[in-house]
């Protein structure tokens, strides 16, 4: 089974299986998808793992007063071996293993196993964040140069007035077009990082979800207070939501 560890909270994640040997294992798999999350009590195996960093071997599951008992009584499991999974410094998870429906019990060569088995798969994380976090910063410094270069365009182009680069929607009754509202000068990216700040979600969360990184999110935000003329991101999300709802400049 993996887990990972949210603050204080153990929670599995995913669970595998050897039907011949756990022909019963269908509830545990249930226990598994259903998003429990198992607080790290002070006396758990798994608290000592997040503090100590190191492999468990448990010999007697039931008996053992360092298991979670439900998890324990669902799995049918005698002993278990676990291990942390570490990167930078710090347990984001768990590996666990047993040995159900086999001839012997889990010992110390398999609390050694699982312990090198964990470090290398903590490696592989740790490499596939590392390339996340690259590309998220090559999107996000071509989107700002991207930007940048929209902004030395309109400075070298003082003919065309602000106003006739700005959609106006609809006209006065004397024909002539209103003012551009002040929201209008946001761009598409700027409105859409704004409906998100005004949900509630954070830098992290919006760079996660336009799969940008946090400085461009950073960046799209100092541009929008700029040009709202407020200095907070309440401030921003109210002035935006009341222009857009009174139409006024």
């Amino acid at each position: 089974m993996i887990s990972a560890v949210h603050g204080n909270r153990w929670v599995p994640l995913v669970l595998y299986t050897q039907d011949s040997l756990d022909p019963e294992a269908a509830a545990f798999r249930a226990f598994v998808a259903s998003d429990v999350e198992i607080p790290l009590a002070t006396m758990l195996a798994e608290t000592e793992m997040v503090r100590r960093r190191k492999a468990v071997l448990i010999d007697d599951a039931l008996l053992d007063r360092r298991t979670y008992k439900p998890i324990i009584s669902i799995a049918q499991s005698t002993g278990y071996v676990a291990a942390p999974l570490l990167v930078d410094g710090r347990t984001i998870g768990f590996m666990h293993a047993d040995r159900v429906g086999q001839a012997r019990a889990p010992g110390e060569a398999d609390r050694r196993t699982i312990a090198a088995f964990a470090a290398e798969l903590a490696v592989l994380y740790q490499q596939q964040s590392w390339t996340e976090l690259l590309l998220g910063r090559h999107r996000g410094f071509e989107e700002t140069m991207s930007a940048a270069k929209g902004s030395l365009v309109r400075f070298t182009a003082p003919s065309r007035s602000l106003g006739a680069s700005i959609e106006v929607t609809g006209e006065r009754h004397d024909g002539t077009a209103p003012a551009p509202r002040r929201d209008a000068l946001l761009t598409a990216r700027e409105r859409e990082i704004l409906e998100l700040v005004a949900e509630g979600a954070t830098n992290a969360t919006i760079a996660s979800r336009l799969t940008l990184s946090e400085d461009t999110i950073k960046t799209h935000m100092r541009g929008v207070l700029r040009k709202l003329r407020v200095s907070s991101r309440s401030a921003a999300v109210a002035r935006y939501v009341r222009l857009r709802g009174s139409g006024d400049e």
